[in-house]
């Protein structure tokens, strides 16, 4: 199948909202109530470090339920969160009602304790019950909190509701206090790409309709498919070999016709290309006339076959180095004259 990379890119972006619309009765999608900064209190411990706040329905037995992120309980942590997660003890937890501030209403409190170096509820109740805190073994840096049946119903932004999510360490340390509301006072949005690569040599391939062990499961087919289906934009690098492949395929009688499909998805909207240099090699090793020609040739044959003038290009092999210095030694060519020199204004790397 295409690669799929969530890349960096430097001019390319596909707006997704983390939000979603609140219904009279509670969300029917996660809702973000908060994300908060990080590693910015001295002395914070990463465990006391609030990261993001948010809604899921129905995880609870229908019950909507309160995920809290940490910047780390101690899971896969990398080594400076390890050692400051060692220093740490326990850390109490709790969460308040603040909708009326004369009247606070606590929703659960809770302590977090290191066990073989990760932090983990000291008692952790049962999900089906309301006011009760629990982790889940795949999110194991979240505490979770079943809400009370009614307690999202009939808030709105005039009047939402509000909540107080404390960290306090034991050891009088540094703990923080976050301010949440429902419906939440902003929108939270990230920028996103999809990049979807695929490469291929001259010759038969299997690639676009699928092998034939697992012709419905292994071809690009289904990544079009997806991309078309659900009308979720695409950005699409068919290297030229593989441009290639599927004109003579469509040639010689493949009813699928791969590169006017996707042609057709760049007509409708759904499909973005991005070029790259035509054999896929690895370009700083290339003298700088045969990596001119490469760019030059992809561009022009993802401009003729798709109708798309491509300004993103796919660096191969990801591989981007200079002419001089470590670790450097013995690239033949600066590449980035060949790009721009193109048409191309942002690579991927």
């Amino acid at each position: 199948m295409f690669r799929y990379a969530l890349a960096l890119l430097l001019a390319l972006s596909l707006c997704a909202s983390l939000a979603a619309p609140v219904s009279a009765g509670g969300p029917d999608h996660p809702v973000v109530l908060k994300v908060d900064g990080v590693g910015e209190t001295p002395g914070l411990s990463p465990v006391a470090d609030l990261l993001s706040v948010t809604v899921l329905p129905g995880e609870s037995q229908g019950r909507p339920v309160l995920r809290l992120g940490f910047l780390s309980l101690g899971h896969a942590a990398p080594p400076d969160l390890k050692r400051s997660l060692r220093e740490a003890g326990p850390i109490d937890l709790s969460i308040v009602d603040l909708t009326r501030p004369y009247n606070p209403v606590t929703l659960a409190v809770g302590s977090l304790r290191p066990k073989a170096e990760v932090f983990a509820l000291d008692a952790a109740g049962d999900k089906r019950v309301a006011g009760a805190l629990w982790m889940r073994a795949d999110d194991p840096d979240a505490v979770y909190l079943t809400l009370p049946d009614g307690l999202l119903d009939g808030r709105t932004s005039a009047a939402p509701l509000r909540l107080e999510i404390r960290t306090v360490p034991r050891d009088g340390s540094a703990g923080e206090t976050v301010t949440a509301s429902y419906p939440p006072d902003k929108t939270y949005e990230a920028s996103c790409a999809f990049v979807l690569h695929g490469n291929q040599g001259l010759g038969y391939t299997d690639v676009f309709n699928g092998r034939s062990d697992d012709p419905a499961g292994s071809g690009f087919d289904e990544a079009l498919q997806a991309h078309e289906g659900n009308n979720v934009p695409g950005n699409f690098h068919v290297s030229g070999t593989l441009q290639t492949s599927a004109e003579w395929m469509a040639n010689n009688g493949d009813p699928m016709d791969f590169n006017a499909w996707l042609a057709s998805g760049v007509t409708a909207g759904w499909a973005g290309m991005v070029t790259s240099a035509y054999g896929q090699h690895i370009m700083p090793f290339v003298r700088n006339a045969m990596n001119d020609w490469a760019v030059q040739i992809q561009a022009q044959m993802t401009q003729t076959r798709y109708g798309y003038t491509p300004t993103v290009g796919w660096v191969p092999e990801r591989v981007w180095l200079n002419t001089t210095g470590y670790p450097s030694s013995g690239v033949s060519d600066w590449i980035g004259d060949n790009w721009t020199g193109h048409g191309v204004g942002a690579v991927i790397l």
